[in-house]
């Protein structure tokens, strides 16, 4: 797979996209060298997608994902996991102090684009579940009841 080097001013969500665009650009092979109406054609789907930021809380930083209209939450959730490393299961999106499940539609899981910003910010937080056992609280009362 090919990789832009590090050096390059975009962002990781943009970088997923741009790859294989330079790469079938600049493929030494005449055969997989792609042509213009294939460029051409990448670079619409790619303009068409809905940029959404999101603000990862974990490490104070900033993500793009971009999406088609009618993706789903899951693939929104796929998206983040691949530039945040948090599972899809450990994610807490929000959106206007609101889980962002609440601004999909119930049956078929599409994201509703019904924001009229241009920048949608969605808190990405990774939840961890604790496991603490009676008897440690126990311990840990008498402890400070003392």
């Amino acid at each position: 797979p090919a990789h832009l080097p590090a050096h390059y001013h975009l962002s990781e969500g943009l970088k997923i996209l741009v790859t294989p665009l330079l790469a079938g650009l600049l493929e030494e092979n005449r055969e997989k060298t792609w042509s213009f109406d294939r460029f051409f054609q990448e670079v619409t789907n790619i303009l068409r997608k809905r940029v959404i930021h999101v603000f990862f809380t974990n490490r104070t930083s900033s993500v793009e994902i971009f999406l088609e209209p009618e993706e789903l939450i899951e693939h929104f959730r796929e998206r983040i996991l691949m530039q945040t490393k948090v599972p899809m299961k450990r994610q807490i999106l929000l959106f206007n102090n609101e889980h962002l499940e609440r601004h999909s539609q119930r049956r078929t899981r599409k994201i509703r684009y019904s924001f009229t910003a241009t920048m949608i910010i969605i808190f990405v937080q990774r939840y961890q579940q604790v496991n603490v056992s009676s008897q440690n609280l126990r311990k840990q009362y008498v402890l400070y009841a003392r």
